[in-house]
């Protein structure tokens, strides 16, 4: 940062930084309606990165490279270390709970660790949860039907919003920076 550019007001001190800020709008075939339109800023002086969007709102501060510029940067990031970066798995993916459960459930029968009774309440009650009876959310459902024990067999996902904005919006802004040749 240069010396000049910095200004000071009273106690703060400021400086006002140079944005690029990207408007993007899909047709409906292109997004499928998951993401219609999105206002994306990059600030290469501070690697920061914003977004509002109809899939959700996420920002994310990077510490500086010497060897490539942030919009060269942005270019190179995959799904998983983006999404890491943007947002938090909170949602349950109940479909692979139910597998890693049932899974579970099987093992400890074949080991002898459930008996042939036990071992068929416990799987009811997963294809129970499976079927969606259950009365407040999944998580609950679990610990209802089959104990403290069965919740660390809940597996955390993204939200789907997160997702598509990746997908949809974050991968159409890759290949616009990189057609910028920056």
């Amino acid at each position: 940062m240069l010396k000049e550019d910095i200004k000071s007001i009273s106690n703060i001190t400021y400086k006002k930084n140079t944005i690029d800020s990207y408007s993007i709008h899909f047709n409906n075939d292109e997004a499928r309606w998951r993401c219609m339109w999105a206002i994306v800023n990059i600030d290469s002086d501070t690697w920061t990165f914003s977004a509002t969007s109809d899939c959700g709102n996420y920002s994310y501060r990077w510490s500086y490279e010497d060897d490539r510029t942030f919009k060269k940067f942005l270019t190179t990031l995959n799904q998983s270390y983006f999404l890491s970066k943007i947002s938090d798995e909170t949602e349950v993916d109940e479909k692979e709970t139910i597998i890693r459960m049932k899974e579970y459930c099987l093992e400890q029968r074949r080991e002898y660790s459930l008996s042939k009774e036990k071992a068929r309440e416990i799987y009811d009650n997963i294809v129970d949860l499976e079927n969606g009876y259950y009365d407040e959310d999944f998580e609950h459902g679990v610990y209802n039907k089959l104990g403290y024990d069965y919740l660390d067999f809940i597996v955390k996902t993204y939200p789907n919003g997160a997702i598509t904005f990746y997908e949809v919006v974050f991968k159409k802004l890759q290949d616009i920076l990189r057609s910028e040749g920056e």
